[in-house]
C-alpha cells in the first residue's frame, strides 16, 4: 500500500468518526471542499504542508504517515542502488 492510500484512508475514517462533511474539514483546514473530494478520491496528491494542515484540523498526527513514507523512500533507494551497481 502506498502512502497516498494510507493516508486517504486514514483521513476518510478519521473525517467520519468526527463526524465531518468534507465541507467542515475543510473549512477546518482552510482548503476548498473541491481540493478535500479530490484527495479522497485519489485524484490529487496533497503536499507535505497540506497534510499537515488535515492532520491538525482532524486532531490525529501526521507521524505514522511519514514513517510510511520513509519506509517507502528507504526501499526504493535500496532497489536502485541494487538494480544500477556501482563502485567507488
Amino acid at each position: 500500500m502506498e502512502i497516498g492510500e494510507i493516508f486517504r484512508g486514514n483521513m476518510r475514517k478519521r473525517r467520519k468518526e468526527m463526524g465531518l462533511t468534507q465541507e467542515e474539514l475543510a473549512e477546518r483546514a482552510d482548503l476548498s471542499f473541491t481540493f478535500i473530494s479530490q484527495i479522497e478520491r485519489g485524484e490529487k496528491e496533497p503536499s507535505l504542508r497540506t497534510a499537515y494542515k488535515i492532520s491538525q484540523a482532524l486532531k490525529t498526527p501526521l507521524e505514522p504517515s511519514l514513517e510510511v513514507w520513509s519506509k517507502q523512500i528507504t526501499f526504493l533507494l535500496f532497489s536502485l542502488i541494487s538494480f544500477f551497481p556501482f563502485s567507488l
